[in-house]
């Protein structure tokens, strides 16, 4: 479940001023122009949807191979460093795309990451050793991770500043709607149909592609002015010219002080007061979803169930447990703006903290205390563990997100994000390779107690430091961060 990245939108839509006629002229919508940036959001969210099943494959996957049915059976330490690989090579995937995502244009980019994402499907399916899986998953990160990043951009330059935020959200929806797809698949087919049928979503998205429209934006960045003019016709329904030349001339401006930003961009993220506390805030938000262990809950949900005994099969329990937090992504959403980015995070956090403990309280019973007859509470790792996917995706996770786009200044995002993303997949990498190690050393009941006390306290700390965020414009913010 990474509604997972999100990175630095360009800052294409933001607010010129520009007379009365033009304004009413570029802001009336056009229902046609809507339908195909949904379209092609539609087409994109296919990117996303395909990460969400390549991150949660491990899931139904795992089990499989570690029994006798598998052609080829693996270990437990082999199945960490399965479930882990992928983000090694999502960060091999962060490094990656910037060489040639302004050389080849967005369109082309996911083309290009098209490659490594069938290719490590492929190997999936006919990967006769665990080897073959180590290549496939690194392979996998790369390609699925940095098209995420690829895609938001994409997304973010050709959409209306209307409805870009709901562009996004359907983005980050269509990850948790593939993570469903695939342990839904798991629970019913076999291990090969499984993989197969995960084969569909990126040649899916291949077969759209070539309707898709280039981004206006590095179209102007090439200064082939006509050509953007022409694509943003399209998008906006607006056949004037002179009426979208305000929106155009933005472009320029954005692209001028992107420019401007790159030089010496990491050297004034360090430099600056203000630039280090929010570096410091945000990573301690982003450290506290990594170490609350919710993507080990996702790597390893059919395991982690099948030690409570509930009566409700694990590969069932699953999809429960993947469903029911997807259908409270959206009704959540509003409360970073209704409650504030403070107190969601620390409320969010000492409710994943309780539920964390509830699911280490059981297992010690269980497991510590050896009680044979849980069977009356043996739903409870199930429900906990809801409430907190459900919890850590409407506060945690959402406020990190939204402070890593509020509290940095656009000379020092882009370098901003690069280092908190690279660092917070390793992170993740560690969390999810020590997964299985722990459990064995301290037990499954130590594991989730050290996740629950480890999300509170980062999440305390930033709640400390943390400035209040919420009505103030971008400048008020820096302000507060003195």
């Amino acid at each position: 479940m990474k509604l997972k990245r999100m990175f630095p939108c360009v800052e294409s839509g933001c607010p010129v001023e520009v007379s009365e006629k033009s304004k009413n002229k570029t802001e009336v919508p056009k229902t046609g122009s809507l339908l195909l940036q949904f379209a092609t959001a539609l087409n994109v969210s296919l990117i996303f949807m395909g990460c969400g099943v390549a991150d949660s494959w491990t899931s139904p996957a795992l089990p499989y191979l570690r029994s006798k049915e598998s052609e080829f059976t693996i270990t437990v330490q082999q199945g960490s460093w399965v479930a882990s690989l992928f983000n090694v090579g999502a960060i091999f995937g962060y490094l990656i795309y910037p060489l040639f995502i302004d050389r080849v244009g967005r369109k082309y980019a996911l083309l290009i990451l098209f490659i490594p994402q069938i290719t490590s499907l492929i190997l999936v399916y006919v990967a006769k050793s665990v080897i073959v899986l180590y290549i496939a998953r690194v392979i996998g990160g790369l390609g699925f991770c940095a098209g995420e990043i690829v895609g938001y951009i994409y997304i973010a330059e050709i959409a209306e500043k209307k409805i870009r935020g709901s562009l996004i959200i359907l983005e980050a929806i269509s990850y948790n709607v593939g993570s469903l797809i695939v342990v839904t698949i798991g629970a019913f087919l076999s291990y090969n149909s499984m993989n197969l049928i995960s084969l569909a979503i990126p040649l899916l998205f291949i077969t759209i592609f070539p309707f898709l429209l280039e981004s206006p934006y590095f179209r102007l960045k090439q200064n082939r002015k006509e050509e953007a003019t022409k694509i943003l016709s399209k998008l906006r329904g607006i056949k004037d010219p002179k009426a979208l030349e305000p929106e155009i001339n933005r472009m320029k401006e954005a692209i001028i002080e992107g420019e401007i930003s790159k030089k010496y961009a990491m050297r004034k993220l360090f430099e600056n007061k203000r630039h280090r506390k929010a570096l410091l805030i945000v990573s301690l938000v982003k450290a506290s979803t990594a170490f609350s262990g919710y993507l080990a809950v996702s790597s390893y949900s059919q395991e982690i169930l099948s030690y409570s005994g509930f009566s409700l099969a694990p590969e069932y329990g699953t999809i429960v447990l993947t469903l029911v937090p997807l259908l409270f992504i959206i009704p959540t959403t509003p409360l970073v703006d209704y409650i504030g980015r403070r107190w969601l995070t620390l409320s969010s956090a000492i409710v994943c903290a309780l539920t964390l403990g509830v699911v280490g309280f059981f297992f010690f019973l269980k497991y510590s205390l050896k009680i044979a007859d849980l069977t009356a509470i043996s739903w409870l790792p199930l429900v906990a563990l809801v409430v907190f996917k459900i919890s850590l995706m409407g506060g945690i996770y959402s406020t990190s997100n939204v402070l890593a786009s509020e509290l940095f200044p656009v000379e020092v995002k882009s370098s901003a994000f690069a280092l908190i993303s690279v660092s917070r997949e390793i992170l993740l990498f560690l969390i999810n390779l020590g997964f299985e190690w722990s459990i064995s050393n301290f037990g499954i009941y130590s594991v989730f107690w050290m996740y629950a006390v480890s999300c509170l306290i980062l999440s305390a700390f930033s709640f400390y430091i943390m400035p209040e965020t919420k009505g103030k414009n971008l400048e008020e913010i820096q302000m507060l961060l003195d």
